[in-house]
């Protein structure tokens, strides 16, 4: 307990009472407690005793203009603060909580339909190929592309269905195109094409096999038949080279788990006496030249110039069953040809086989059209088949021959050596708005860069500045090993233009791939990679670009 006296009016602060005031208070005033703006007072209302708030509502009687102010007035900011920090909670639980529960069901309709489907890419982007068949007519109608019965059927094949006589009802031809019959017919018709025309002026159009992965160790392969008793090899069709090559071994693991047949040359082989050897950008093949009967479908050549080869490959897996290569480059690239050279009668020399082909006599066995073609398929698709024609287009993919576009051949001063033609334009597409891509000059000085349609390389070569151009688009850059990672969600659509040409999509199944050992990496493999080495010298004749099989897959190649 802490008694009180009783005040006076000496004790009274004469600033609570004025001089003339007629009443006083008997209290002495309470005490004032330090670093307050208030004092404290007694409260009336018998919750407490004092005050401590500076908001009390008993406040002091001291007048306003006597009361210190102390913060009030100035700008609140740790409202702002407390309510900018609510708003940034609100905004993270938006992104990462309801944005992607929006995402899926907002998607989950597209993503049911991308699944399993080969031509649909991993954002729904569906690629138009120009003056390419597709396998369903534009004029059938929606209610004839499914079918139940028993199971649910889903039409993969039309064709013609606006002329006389075609329905797609049951029993009837045309309703018969429904997987998995389609399928399995169009590959017989294919088959059966290639004995139509054999060793004949009509001229031949030969299905290829498709060996190995499809994508890393890939080969397209034509059957051959090498010597007087017919040895039967599959040789790969490769037209960045001149020289027809069949192996006898092997000197590398590479090449070795390819597992394919050896050629033996002591049964009817003749020796020419000279030796051959051919540097790739990743291996190489050495050895002795034999004539040797060749015959390929029905085209058969006496006394062929054949470099029996040790192969030794690295850094590239090659395809199972692999035996040699049939090389369909330019003539004058031959190596064998120029330490055997070529002569214009029946007598041996080392010509390539290209041009003995159209050189077969009597002129009745050779065929009256003297060009070469070649259509790539995808794996895993075969709306566009595999084929080698000679003298001839595969009418499933040619309807006009004079809708193809010619250009000349770019030369070098040794002359034309490769299917070589000038890029005058690379765009790579993001978000559906062109970016062009800065592809120079080329190394040799001239306007436009060069490049050479190589069907035996798994790749797209160019050099690093067009790399870098190409895949900065997507902001992508080299990794530590050099090479190039695409995520595998982010598509790569671009277009490349040759000559005077229109320009020519390329699928983006083509231009990435999953990593060989991980079908569900986040990155891909850029199928489009960097070889500034060979690319960059001016005397390698090869050009600034190699398309190679991921660009071939997406045109018909005609070489004449």
């Amino acid at each position: 307990m802490v008694p009180y006296h009783l005040a006076d009016e000496r004790d009274t602060p004469s600033s609570l009472f004025p001089s003339n005031a007629s009443d006083h208070d008997p209290l002495l005033v309470p005490p004032k407690f330090p670093n307050s703006q208030r004092d404290s007072v007694l409260s009336n209302s018998g919750d407490s005793i004092v005050s401590f708030s500076p908001d009390s509502k008993y406040p002091s009687r001291v007048p306003d203009t006597q009361r210190p102010q102390g913060r009030h007035g100035c700008f609140p900011w740790r409202g702002i603060l407390n309510v900018g920090v609510i708003i940034i909670i609100l905004a993270l639980l938006t992104l990462f909580i309801f944005y992607p529960v929006l995402s899926y069901y907002r998607d989950r309709g597209k993503n049911a339909q991308i699944t399993g489907n080969i031509r649909v890419n991993n954002i729904g982007q569906t690629p138009v190929f120009f003056n390419m068949p597709d396998l369903i007519d534009a004029e059938t109608p929606d209610d004839a592309k499914t079918r139940k019965r028993g199971f649910d059927y889903e039409l993969v094949f039309s064709g013609d269905y606006n002329k006389d006589g075609r329905t797609f009802y049951p029993d009837t031809q045309a309703h018969k195109h429904t997987f998995p019959h389609a399928l399995l017919e169009g590959q017989a018709k294919a088959l059966a094409r290639a004995d139509d025309g054999g060793g004949t002026t009509a001229g031949v159009v030969i299905p290829l096999e498709l060996s190995g992965s499809g994508i890393y160790d890939v080969a397209y392969t034509v059957p051959v038949s090498i010597g007087y008793d017919d040895q039967k090899f599959s040789l790969e069709v490769d037209t960045g080279l001149s020289d027809l090559v069949a192996s006898t071994s092997c000197s590398s693991s590479a090449c070795g788990r390819a597992g394919g047949s050896n050629y033996d040359p002591s049964t009817s082989g003749k020796e020419t006496g000279l030796d051959f050897s051919i540097n790739y950008l990743s291996g190489s093949v050495s050895g002795p030249v034999y004539w040797e009967r060749v015959t390929v479908v029905g085209y058969s050549i006496e006394n062929q110039a054949l470099g029996v080869g040790r192969l030794s490959v690295t850094d590239e897996d090659l395809a199972p069953d692999f035996s040699g290569i049939l090389s369909l480059a330019l003539p004058l690239n031959s190596i064998i040809a120029e330490n055997i050279p070529p002569v214009t009668n029946n007598s041996p020399d080392g010509a390539a086989w290209a041009s003995n082909l159209f050189s077969i006599t009597p002129t009745s066995n050779a065929p009256s059209s003297r060009f070469l073609s070649l259509s790539l398929s995808r794996p895993g698709s075969d709306r566009i088949p595999s084929y080698l024609g000679i003298g001839k287009h595969p009418p499933d993919l040619v309807n006009d021959p004079s809708q193809i576009h010619y250009s000349t051949v770019v030369s070098n001063t040794a002359g034309s050596l490769f299917w070589k033609a000038s890029v005058r334009d690379i765009t790579v597409w993001v978000d559906g708005q062109p970016k062009p891509v800065d592809i120079g000059r080329s190394n040799t000085g001239a306007v436009f860069p060069s490049a050479v349609t190589d069907s035996g390389v798994p790749y797209i070569f160019t050099t690093s500045k067009v790399a870098n151009a190409i895949y900065g688009a997507l902001d992508v850059h080299p990794a530590r090993d050099e090479n190039y990672y695409v995520p595998c969600k982010a598509p790569l659509n671009m277009t490349i233009s040759l000559d005077d040409r229109p320009a020519l999509p390329l699928h983006p199944l083509d231009v990435t791939a999953e990593p060989p050992n991980d079908n569900n990496a986040d990155f891909c493999i850029g199928l489009i990679q960097a070889a500034g080495g060979q690319l960059s010298n001016p005397n390698s004749n090869i050009g600034d670009i190699i398309l190679g099989v991921p660009f071939m897959r997406n045109v018909y190649t005609v070489m004449a």
